[in-house]
């Protein structure tokens, strides 16, 4: 008799004979995260600096990004600064955001969370983007913690939908541009004017402004 199968497949169990306790596996999409995917001894990260009024130092959020079957997914954050009055919920906020990115899933409700959280001493206001992106008011630090994350799933979803998850690293190592299927010049939708060669190729790879032509190779960092 065969049984039709109607639901995704989320275990299984072998059966060797009618004595022995069934042995039950569990099997999981290659290609989704979760807590079982191995980290990799390097990872591709970003790292973003922020800075408010009401702290003398900086403070630096790194979100490091593993790719999963050429899908990638935010795996880890770490957050550092000079300033130790917050260690403790800093860390706290470390350790709790990266265990919920490794169980994957849409974990963009993270920044939506931490955006809403409000600092009794006031909020400030963000500083004008490289990109031209408008300040906004942050109702506190962990608002603006949340904010960097919200940038980075946005830059993740980027790479997973417009550009080839085999090309991109390679194309952030020579600044080459992306070919169509009729071998013409074809740059992602939102790239940006180029200040060098005015062509509508250059957009925000690592934090800088960068041509995408390989005849020009603008960078804003240098």
């Amino acid at each position: 008799m065969t049984n039709k199968i109607t639901q995704k497949i989320t275990g299984y169990r072998v059966k060797s004979n009618d004595t022995e306790q069934p042995q039950e596996q569990t099997i999981i999409e290659s290609s989704v995260m979760h807590e079982g995917i191995k980290r990799d001894d390097v990872l591709d990260g970003k790292t973003y600096r922020i800075k408010i009024p009401t702290l003398e130092h900086a403070v630096y959020l790194t979100v490091n990004t593993i790719a999963v079957d050429n899908i990638y997914h935010p795996y880890e954050i770490f957050i550092n600064s000079k300033n130790i009055d917050h260690l403790q919920y800093i860390t706290a906020i470390t350790r709790l955001v990266s265990a919920v990115m490794r169980k994957g899933g849409n974990v963009r409700f993270i920044a939506e969370e931490l955006m809403q959280v409000f600092d009794a001493n006031g909020g400030h206001w963000t500083k004008k983007g490289a990109n031209g992106e408008k300040p906004r008011f942050m109702h506190s630090l962990i608002a603006e913690i949340g904010l960097c994350l919200e940038k980075h799933f946005d830059y993740i979803d980027y790479l997973n939908s417009v550009l080839d998850p085999e090309k991109w690293p390679a194309l952030i190592e020579t600044k080459e541009p992306i070919q169509s299927d009729d071998e013409d010049p074809k740059y992602p939708p939102n790239a940006q004017k180029c200040p060098s060669c005015k062509q509508k190729s250059a957009m925000l790879l690592d934090g800088c402004l960068t041509c995408l032509d390989g005849a020009c190779a603008y960078s804003k960092c240098g």
